[in-house]
């Protein structure tokens, strides 16, 4: 009976500190930022054929995860005027507009190159396999290699800036 009650007891004490090393794993900040630019990338994603409300909604929902200021860093090949940086509000229309104007923007294979997190603040790059496909002309097709900083504050992990360049696949 003895015997039976300390394997019990040990299964039970292993599951826990599995199950707790697990949660602090999970709620770590390296994988917090992971999750949060897979879930910020599918927010900006504009597949084809979504509908003109799906669109419009795409840069209010972008900016949960943006900083009250952003500035960011375009390629030199970046062929539109840029001022940096943008209020949120201001971030969030531009996305919305451009949403709403493009045939397609998707990110796939994301691929987290490196995570340095420091006192509330990070920087995360990452590539991802990118096209932005507009009426007009298709400005992105290619992988994206983008680098970001981050900032803690009492609404999470925020995007404060970021840059990119392109190469092709």
């Amino acid at each position: 009976m003895r015997i039976q009650t300390m394997k019990r007891a040990l299964i039970v004490a292993g599951s826990l500190a599995a199950a707790t090393l697990f949660l602090l794993w999970w709620f770590s900040a390296e994988q917090v930022l992971k999750r949060r630019i897979e879930s910020m990338l599918s927010t900006a994603e504009v597949p084809p054929g979504m509908s003109d409300a799906g669109r419009k909604a795409r840069g209010g929902h972008l900016a949960g995860y943006l900083a009250k200021q952003v500035h960011f860093t375009p390629p030199e090949s970046f062929d539109l005027p840029v001022s940096s940086p943008v209020e949120r509000d201001t971030a969030a229309a531009l996305y919305s507009g451009a949403a709403t104007y493009a045939k397609e923007i998707t990110f796939t294979d994301i691929q987290v190159e490196k995570v340095a997190v420091e006192d509330g603040e990070a920087t995360v790059n990452f590539s991802a396999d990118t096209i932005v496909d507009l009426r007009t002309r298709r400005p992105v097709d290619g992988i994206l290699h983008v680098y970001t900083f981050w900032k803690k504050s009492e609404e999470g992990w925020l995007l404060e800036s970021f840059s990119w360049t392109e190469s092709s696949r």
